[in-house]
Formats: C-alpha cells, structure tokens, sequence
C-alpha cells in the first residue's frame, strides 16, 4: 500500500510539473500562437514562418501582402490607404510558392480575405523550389496544418526554453519588430540603405555578401557571353511544362478555391542585369520566365478574381541605382507598384503580353553586361593591388 501511495504521488508530481510547463509556455507564448500579446508594445519575430499564424489566429485584417523580401518592404498602412482595405504584410523571406501555399491555406481557411497582394518571383518557378534549408519546414509546418495541439512543439527548442526559464523579454526571444505594416521590412538597416544610389555604392560595399555573390556571378557571366557561350535549350517543352504545373498546384488552385478574394500577383521588377543575365547566357531560364509571364497573362482571363502585374518593360530597371543588388529594389518602388497596381497600370492580358515580353527581352538583349562585368573586374583588381 505504501509503494501505490508513492507512485500515485510521483505521478502527481510529474503530470504537476507538465501542466505547470504547459501552463507557462502558453501564458509566456513569444509568438503569440495561443492568445494576442499581452504585452503593453507588442511587437513581432522576424521569422514569419512561424509568427504569421499567431497573426492570422489573432489580429484583425481582411487583406495581407504576401512575398518574399521583394514585398517585404511593401507598406500596409499605404496599401489600406489605397485600396480601402485593412492589410497587413506577412511576407517570408526567400519564402517559394510551396512553403507560401501551407500558409495561404491556412489563413483562407481561417480569415475572410478581399485582397491579397502577392510576389511572382521567377526563380521559384524556374527552378519549381520546394523549401528552404535555412528554414527546415519540420520547423514551422505542424503550425499550420489542422491539429493545433502540436503547435507547442516551436518552443520544445533550446532557445525558447532558456527564454522560458527567464521569463525573457529580449529581443531574441520576443521579437523586435513593432506593428503589422511591415514587421520583416529590410529597407531601413544601413547594411542594406548605403548600397542604393549606383554602382559606385556597391563598390563600397564590395565585402558584402550579396554584393560578393552578384560580382562573381555577374563577371562570369559576361565572360561567357563575350566568349559567345550560353546554356544549351534542349528538352525546352518539358522544363516548361514542369514550370507550368507548379504554377498550376501552388498558384492556380488556390485562386480557383477561393473566387471571393482577389489575387493580385506581381512579377517583381528585378534590374535589368538580371534579366540580361538570363536572356543572354542563361537562355533556358529566360524561356521559361518568358513562358509562364505568358501562362498566367492567358490564364487571368479565366479567373474574375486574379490579376497579373509586370513592370519588366519599365525603364526604372535599367537604373542601378535602384537597386541594392542585381535583385532587391528601393522601397520607394515597391510603393510605385502598389500605385500601378490600383490605377491597373502594368496590367498583362492576351492582347498585351505579347508586346510586353518582346519589349522586356529586347531590353535585356541590348544592356551591356559584358561592359559592365569588365567595370567590376577592373575595380576588383586594382583592390586587390592595394
């Protein structure tokens, strides 16, 4: 009797100190995945992965910004302003059209939306990208499938279990981002600020590592085409076809799921160097990006409820100085587009995609990328004289 007497009394303690855990963890709740912050400054993580489901479960909107860091930047305080809606910008870093289709299902199952603003980013449908190492997806997954028990398991880590333990308030563990309008926005760290204004900048800033990687890739490149070299087209047909069925499962369903919210998409307006890497050396990338702008143009008639949005022909691109990189664009653009996209400027359809991709490729063909790989090697080695 007196061994049962221990053993109930060891099992009491042990299911004690799991509810107390338990009971901690969701009073503590950094991400905010069980209740809203209760917090005076609420403030958000950066990861969005795994924060944008105490957002949608918690917060009032009926309209988000979804992209990668090419909408990151992007105001929802403009966009509602604008559009007369109430928006809020959840978009993930380097986040692909497979990782953004977990959440979008979550959140349309969850929220009525009107509008949601949404990247087009070539690569991940280039390439057809199914996540990102950086952000392995048993990391955030479980929080947005139909079983909210598990969603305790993104704190079941070392880091939120230090922060547990202290009750922490540090910036590590609560976040550091304050409000929803653009709570993973880059644009106002000098890191990436100084880079904006020319090439010159990007010369100062020849030890970052987005400038290393766009020197390396542009010289090459521009050796290549000078050398007249480029990737072979073969097998073109079914590289497209694959390209197209991605868009098919991850974009083109969901606007088909749900016809009451509008899916306004944007191919972000990347500079000119990149797309004159494509169309100049990397020929079957190129095919591809030009196939699907082409897809989406002819497939928006088929759907009341989305719109396709291309800024490829703009001459803005041809500017460096727009540009932090051959890839990330000045905020003040991502605010012309939200502007274009409500007057519908930039609007691709049957009848105009065809100019529009010709224009686009014309441009990328004439910019002289050789002549400025020779200016960046040039600069790169009278550095490494000094």
């Amino acid at each position: 009797m007196k061994a049962k007497k221990l053993v109930k009394l060891f099992i009491l303690l042990i299911l004690s100190i799991i509810i107390l855990f338990l009971t901690a963890l969701y009073i503590y709740d950094p991400l905010q995945v069980f209740h809203k912050s209760w917090r005076k400054d609420i403030l958000f993580n950066k990861n969005m992965r795994q924060q944008a489901v105490g957002i949608i479960n918690h917060y009032s909107f009926d309209s988000v910004i979804f992209g990668t860091s090419m909408l990151e930047n992007t105001s929802a305080d403009e966009a509602s302003k604008l559009f007369g809606e109430n928006f809020v910008n959840i978009s993930m870093s380097a986040s692909d059209f497979f990782e953004r289709r977990l959440v979008l299902d979550y959140l349309l199952e969850h929220k009525r939306i009107k509008t949601i603003i949404y990247s087009l980013d070539t690569d991940k449908y280039v390439y057809q990208i199914h996540g990102n190492s950086k952000y392995p997806l048993e990391n955030y997954s479980y929080l947005y499938d139909a079983n909210p028990l598990n969603d305790i398991k993104v704190y079941l880590n070392s880091q939120y279990l230090k922060c547990l333990m202290k009750l922490s308030s540090s910036q590590k563990c609560i976040g550091d981002r304050k409000g929803l309008d653009r709570p993973t926005a880059w644009y106002q760290y000098k890191d990436h600020s100084v880079r904006f204004g020319g090439l010159d900048k990007w010369f100062v800033a020849k030890n970052n590592t987005q400038i290393q990687h766009a020197f390396r890739s542009i010289s090459s490149t521009a050796k290549k085409v000078n050398d007249r070299k480029s990737i072979s087209l073969v097998n073109m047909d079914k590289k497209i076809s694959k390209a197209k069925d991605y868009i098919n499962r991850y974009i083109i369903e969901v606007v088909k799921k749900h016809p009451k919210t509008n899916f306004l998409m944007a191919f972000p307006p990347y500079s000119r160097i990149y797309y004159a890497r494509w169309a100049q050396y990397d020929k079957p990338a190129f095919k591809i990006h030009q196939a699907i702008v082409k897809y989406l143009a002819h497939k928006s008639e088929e759907f009341d409820n989305l719109s396709i949005y291309g800024f490829e022909d703009r001459s803005f691109v041809d500017d460096i100085a727009n540009y932090k990189d051959p890839k990330h664009y000045h905020q003040s653009i991502n605010s012309l587009m939200l502007k274009n996209i409500l007057e519908n400027k930039g609007l691709l359809n049957s009848s105009n995609v065809n100019l529009y991709l010709q224009t686009s490729k014309s441009k990328a063909l004439d910019f002289d990328l050789i002549g400025l790989g020779q200016k960046i090697d040039i600069y790169l080695k009278s550095n490494r004289k000094k």
